[in-house]
């Protein structure tokens, strides 16, 4: 299986990669989790004269992409590099996000969010890495 994500960014866009580097992100094998669709209901009024409900309008709502990903640098100024830049790729204002999975390709409009950096043990301190989870908004 191949497996990439890429944040379209100004400049150069960042995309991780299911392959560990020497520096830099990767995704573990179940880093990218599938969305959770759901459907918006926009009904009529409720009328006085009429039981139940009239369905006026029905469009995909928007979700979130679950994701799991690893960072590793050869010191802990570099990871703390690292850190920043996923912030900054991620809490950008609207932005694409492109996820291929097996040569298939799903992009979505995303929205800022924020990563939730884990809590490190020892070994993890000493190899300078670093794991995140990140839930980001997107729309169909």
């Amino acid at each position: 299986m191949t497996l990439s994500v890429t944040f379209e960014r100004d400049g150069a866009d960042l995309t991780i990669t299911d392959y560990p580097p020497t520096s830099g992100f990767w995704l573990p094998e179940d880093g990218v989790q599938q969305i959770a669709r759901d459907l918006r209901r926009t009904y009529a009024p409720d009328s006085a004269y009429a039981s139940g409900k009239t369905l006026l309008a029905v469009v995909e709502e928007a979700s979130a992409v679950p994701l799991t990903i690893y960072a590793i640098a050869a010191s802990s100024a570099a990871l703390q590099a690292l850190r920043v830049e996923l912030e900054a790729a991620v809490t950008q204002w609207a932005y694409d996000l492109t996820i291929v999975e097996d040569g298939v390709t799903t992009v979505y409009h995303a929205e800022p969010s924020l990563p939730a950096w884990s809590q490190r043990d020892s070994g993890m301190v000493a190899a300078h890495m670093d794991r995140c989870n990140l839930v980001i908004p997107v729309n169909p």
